[in-house]
């Protein structure tokens, strides 16, 4: 990466995250574009372990902390069995959300899982050098569990420097209300996140529904930011109206309950086959091997994995794109402020959605905005049935999909979105000596 050639003042900023961050994967893929451009000489990056998939990080200057950093991550890594893999992400869960799992192991595992999480971190002599060498003058971190807060706390303090965390999902409300460790590992949540916005001017959220929200609970100012995309995402490229099947695409996770909501829409479509109303259902979703079963009795649905660089042609052959959220309250509470990296992405391809899930996720929210989407509310067959049966007109996504290009270019161009986030990190950052 390199800078744009210009007066701008982009700050040293260190990155903190629990693996050297890739391009791809959902934080992944926002990070990596929001500082896209980011002279090399002004970013840094803190890991905690080593990635195990071997996606390269797009920060080239990246210090990967050891097991000593954090000790009773060591030692329980030490008491695993021999052919666990020894570059995993550390045992700490960044969440425990969604994780329904009741037998006598898990909720064991859970607690081990929180006491390694609230553990002590203990930036080693290599590390502090490496973070003086570099110099930051603000410490940006997504956060995710007490580990990343503790790490991040003790860098800035070090260096004397703010904070500027970024929530990806709603963490901070939901993670260990389970009581794991009779209440200490929500405590220490707690504890940590105060500590954290001690030391903020300002914080970043994935939604402005989210960024109010935080506003209103934590006191501190908040601006939303999600993944932002670049022009060749705006290049519409419309299928000729031949007379063949309406092609239903959905590109993203089945976790968190989606599955069951495309498998409605899914018994919605075939319904309309049999009523001599030509359509499919393509879902593109990593490791699709699991859910095949599910969907295999239904003819007009096909499964397959995309990379990410085929994301961009795979929305292009859609008539409608699909965007799912799940209607179980466990999920609905997680899932509450958050947006998916996919959703910019939809916008821009100038394609009509059909989004389905609770009006009140912010997601939802944010696609009604837009005007380019259909919204289903319910998982009622009338409900998906009347909403999918207005996008088998022609028409009707033309006009919808040329509103999302417009809202995508207005909210999500990289280029003024990338402009709005160097100028905050500025803003935010360690200007005046003082945090």
């Amino acid at each position: 990466m390199s800078g744009d050639g210009t007066s701008k003042e982009y700050p040293r900023v260190l990155v903190v995250s629990p693996v050297p961050m890739p391009r791809t994967g959902a934080t992944g893929q926002t990070l990596s574009r929001l500082f896209e451009g980011w002279p090399e000489e002004a970013i840094a990056q803190v890991a905690m372990a080593q990635s195990f998939d071997g996606q390269p990080t797009f920060i080239a200057r990246t210090f990967v902390a050891n097991g000593w950093v954090l000790p009773l991550d060591r030692l329980a890594r030490m008491a695993l069995p021999a052919n666990r893999p020894a570059d995993a992400v550390p045992l700490a869960a960044t969440s425990l959300s969604g994780d329904v799992r009741t037998s006598r192991a898990a909720r064991l595992r859970r607690h081990v899982s929180a006491a390694v999480d609230i553990g002590p971190v203990l930036p080693n002599t290599s590390l502090r050098r490496w973070v003086r060498a570099f110099g930051p003058q603000v410490i940006y971190s997504a956060l995710g569990n007490v580990r990343m807060i503790r790490l991040t706390v003790a860098l800035a303090d070090m260096m004397g420097c703010p904070i500027v965390p970024h929530f990806m999902d709603d963490f901070p409300g939901s993670m260990y209300r389970d009581g794991q460790l009779c209440g200490a590992a929500r405590r220490a949540l707690l504890r940590g996140l105060k500590q954290v916005f001690a030391r903020s001017r300002g914080g970043m959220c994935i939604s402005a529904l989210m960024a109010r929200e935080y506003e209103r609970r934590y006191g501190l100012p908040f601006r939303d930011f999600m993944n932002c995309v670049d022009q060749p995402w705006f290049i519409v490229a419309p299928r000729a109206n031949d007379g063949s099947p309406v092609s239903f695409v959905y590109c993203g996770g089945l976790h968190l309950g989606r599955d069951q909501v495309l498998l409605r829409l899914a018994e919605v479509l075939e319904q309309f086959n049999a009523m001599c109303q030509a359509c499919t259902l393509t879902i593109h979703t990593p490791l699709p091997g699991p859910f095949v079963s599910k969907f295999e009795r239904l003819g007009c649905v096909s499964l397959d994995s995309v990379a990410p660089s085929e994301v961009r042609p795979a929305l292009a052959l859609a008539e409608v794109l699909v965007h799912v959220e799940s209607f179980a309250p466990e999920n609905i509470e997680y899932t509450r402020w958050s947006i998916s990296t996919k959703v910019p992405e939809y916008l821009a391809s100038g394609k009509a959605i059909l989004a389905i899930g609770p009006a009140e996720l912010a997601s939802m929210q944010h696609l009604k905005g837009s005007g380019a989407a259909i919204l289903a509310t319910s998982v009622d067959d009338r409900a998906l049935a009347e909403s999918a049966q207005r996008l088998l007109c022609a028409g009707i996504r033309d006009t919808m999909g040329e509103k999302g290009r417009r809202f995508a270019d207005a909210w999500h161009s990289a280029k003024s979105v990338r402009e709005r986030f160097r100028a905050s990190l500025q803003e935010w950052s360690l200007s005046d000596g003082t945090v």
